[in-house]
């Protein structure tokens, strides 16, 4: 039985066992459901003695609050309370609660893929899922992976977001709320500590200093010891990971009509994290010398180990005038990080990176002229027009590849073909190499983009939007070099590129949507929506042996029919969409330290993605059991190239990499990180006392499993796997102290949290074992 025939029978089994589960759950009433988020209200809605995964929903998704259910976009959303009742901590837990969402790490980046859109953006591009932190872009893949600190609450943006959050944002967008300012004083307490002496402790306090002006201070710091057994750098235990964060807010009321908001923060971290990738299935040309490893192990002869130090500066003003609101946001980012990193992923001396100075420098302003309820119209009328700016630098200077065991006689360096410029080089300087390779990559980009956004109530029941956005990018190659030394520290240029090429890209990237309301007396949005979304072209900069060359820019034509209700008086919410994605020039990673570029993007033709995704919130028994909650939310995704070839990869047999031919074709192949189905499913019960709640909740993740690589190798694909969680806590409420604990990947299941293939073989990295823990939660309000 091969695997196309094992994910159609897993296919028909999984959406039996949704459906059923469903169909099941809803038949017992009646209950009270609201929401899950609550966001962008500054003044707080009273605590009621209520199972927290029962909150109202509201979202910032278009730039204003609104009720969830009234936004024709599918929105996964999280508050705090959600979160914390979930176990969530970090980005990458998102995943789990949210069905179509891939959100993996590899050697120290975050590579996320939403319904099947997505780019494995390690170095020099740009995520296909954009984050934002308090409305702050970010926009580069390392270091994202970082706790969440004290927030209000969490969107995830589903389907290209490009006409109000902008560059990048063609697979969705993921938008994080930390903590305001409050005009009454409040604390609050975290501490955190479990398995592999995972340890945490987050502090967060707000005060207002007077009737016009508050501040708040956020803190963190974390760190584990490595569940891997093993050494690095030839016999030295594996450090500990490590990270801590402040974040400080002031909000000073200027008048009646102006707020200004300050803020900044900073985030440093150290450890080797997910740069702990050992080789797991060796090519053969060095299955003879190099000896896969299997399960928690990990063995290397460099030094593995990061350290990422990220400064945030940013502010906004808000300006309430008679006819429409005025905002205008700026932030300025440092990123600057260094690493080193086990090329092989074993303890043979082979090949190792050292990124000594890696780093990005950011700098974003943002205007929006947003229609408010006194503007003329507002009763039918919604409207947001405004511009955008981003300046950046990001690269290395330098970073230093380090090859051992070269054979200039036989033009290889550890059995693998060198690039011929490499080796005419050499010899016609009469060079003796001592293996080491410096390389310098920069790349500049400037971004200035406009946008809109228009509402029309044409009656009670339909509602017509049009936006769009045009944008000029220009993206710059300031530096792009190659030097091998000599033992003496002495070297010659291989390639030293810097004569200023740069590109420009013009776009306008429109949106359409119709909502319908047929029913009066029932809360149901049906909403139709075509909209193109764009992501910005790159070079390849970091080579060895060729001069950069140009990555177009990728575009995305998205359809999508949704539909958000609440039945049964509110008792019972549903929301369901479907869609199709097609795409062009999607840029693809490719990872080999030979063939002129240590990593670099090459343009599939075209692909397409078809699926669909539901969520649901009920309450089970109602008539027997109180405050018993059940969630319910699957996702089901057909992705595949349909033109991808000339595309490179590696011999199966041998590992070592091909350029294009016969093999190289794509087309037909299932996209990278792409689930067919993937599900979640989830209960929660609150026991309520006179001055206590007992609160137990569980939830089971299902993946049905992925390829990695384009070039769909079997060494590629991640099983099918599901992981169990579970949690009890009890809350003492006249003390607001809550002690939770927790339990997570119960069952013990072995998956991989990232994998990627080099020319020594694939080199992955496991997603944590079971884990067990005890959070304590203190809040003074």
């Amino acid at each position: 039985m091969n695997i196309s025939d094992i994910n159609n029978k897993r296919s028909i089994l999984v959406s039996s066992v949704l459906l059923r589960s469903f169909l099941v759950s809803t038949m017992f009433l009646p209950f009270t459901v609201a929401s899950s988020y609550a966001q962008s209200t500054e003044e707080k809605t009273p605590k009621v003695r209520q199972n927290r995964m029962l909150e109202e929903v509201v979202v910032t998704a278009q730039k204003r609050a609104e009720n969830n259910q009234d936004v024709p976009i599918s929105v996964t959303a999280f508050s705090e309370d959600t979160l914390d009742a979930l176990g969530i901590t970090d980005p990458q837990d998102l995943q789990r609660f949210t069905p179509g969402l891939t959100y993996n790490t590899a050697v120290g980046f975050s590579i996320i893929y939403m319904r099947g859109i997505g780019s494995d953006a390690f170095l020099m591009a740009d995520p296909s899922v954009a984050l934002y932190i308090d409305n702050v872009y970010f926009p580069f893949a390392q270091g994202l992976a970082q706790s969440f600190g004290a927030v209000e609450g969490i969107e995830v943006l589903k389907g290209p977001q490009g006409t109000l959050f902008g560059r990048n944002a063609v697979g969705g967008a993921i938008s994080i709320h930390s903590k305001n300012p409050g005009t009454e004083p409040e604390a609050s307490v975290q501490l955190s500590y479990g398995s592999y002496g995972t340890n945490s402790v987050r502090l967060h306090g707000s005060y207002p200093i007077t009737d016009s002006l508050a501040a708040s201070l956020s803190a963190f710091k974390g760190g584990s010891e490595s569940y891997y057994d093993g050494f690095v750098d030839g016999g030295k235990e594996i450090p500990d990971d490590e990270s801590d964060g402040v974040r400080v807010k002031i909000r000073w009321d200027v008048s009646d009509d102006i707020r200004l908001n300050l803020a900044g923060f900073t985030y440093n971290s150290s450890g080797p994290g997910s740069l702990l990738t050992p080789n797991s299935e060796p090519g053969e040309v060095f299955s003879a010398v190099i000896e896969g490893e299997d399960g928690y192990t990990a063995e290397f002869d460099a030094p593995v180990d990061q350290t990422l130090d990220n400064e945030v500066y940013y502010a906004s003003v808000e300006w309430a005038l008679d006819a429409f609101d005025v905002k205008l946001l700026a932030s300025t980012q440092l990123i600057e990080t260094s690493y080193s990193y086990d090329f092989d992923g074993t303890s043979s001396v082979l090949v190792t990176f050292d990124a000594t100075n890696q780093y990005a420098e950011v700098d974003t302003a943002e205007l929006q002229i947003l229609s408010n309820e006194d503007g003329w119209g507002s009763e039918w009328l919604s409207w947001i027009v405004g511009a955008y700016y981003f300046e950046s630098i990001q690269g290395f200077d330098p970073t230093v590849l380090q090859i051992a065991n070269l054979d200039l006689s036989a033009g290889t360096a550890a059995g693998i073909p060198l690039p011929p410029l490499l080796v005419d080089t050499i010899a016609s300087v009469g060079l003796i190499p001592s293996g080491k390779v410096a390389l310098r990559a920069l790349i500049g980009t400037e971004s200035i983009a406009g946008f809109f956004q228009s509402t029309i109530d044409v009656n009670d029941w339909f509602t017509f939007t049009v936006g769009g956005r045009y944008q000029e990018e220009n993206r710059e190659v300031i530096k792009s070099s190659s030097e091998l030394e000599n033992p003496n520290g002495e070297g010659i240029y291989i390639v030293n590129f810097s004569d200023g090429r740069n590109d420009t890209t013009y776009s306008f990237k429109p949106k359409v949507s119709l909502d319908f309301r047929p029913f009066a007396d029932r809360e149901f949005l049906l909403y139709l929506s075509y909209q193109e979304a764009l992501k910005s072209a790159t070079y390849n900069v970091v080579t060895i042996s060729d001069e950069p060359d140009y990555v177009l820019p990728e575009e995305l034509k998205a359809y999508e029919i949704g539909i958000k209700s609440e039945w049964l008086d509110g008792r019972l919410r549903l929301n369901f969409a479907a869609f199709q994605y097609e795409q062009k020039n999607q840029q693809v990673q490719f990872v080999s330290a030979f063939q002129g570029g240590a990593v670099s993007f090459e343009n599939a033709g075209g692909s397409e993605v078809d699926g669909f995704d539901f969520d649901a919130t009920v309450q089970v028994f109602p008539s027997l059991i109180n405050d018993l909650i059940m969630t319910a939310s699957g996702a089901y995704l057909n992705g595949q190239f349909t033109d991808y070839t000339g595309a490179r990869g590696y011999n199966e047999d041998t590992g070592l990499v091909f350029e294009g031919g016969e093999d190289g074709d794509y087309s037909g192949n299932v996209i990278p990180r792409t689930p067919e189905w993937s599900a979640t499913l989830g209960f929660n019960k609150s026991f309520f006392f006179d001055r206590s709640v007992i609160e137990v909740g569980s939830d089971i993740y299902y993946n049905s499993g992925f390829y990695y690589l384009p070039q769909n190798t079997a060494a590629s694909y991640q099983e099918e796997y599901h992981v169990l969680s579970a949690r009890i806590s009890y809350l003492y409420e006249p003390w607001n102290l809550r002690v939770t604990a927790f339990g997570n990947n119960l069952e013990d299941k072995k998956y991989t949290d990232g994998l990627f293939q080099t020319d020594f073989g694939v080199l992955s990295h496991l997603a944590k074992p079971v884990t067990y823990g005890l959070k304590v939660n203190w809040e003074l309000n």
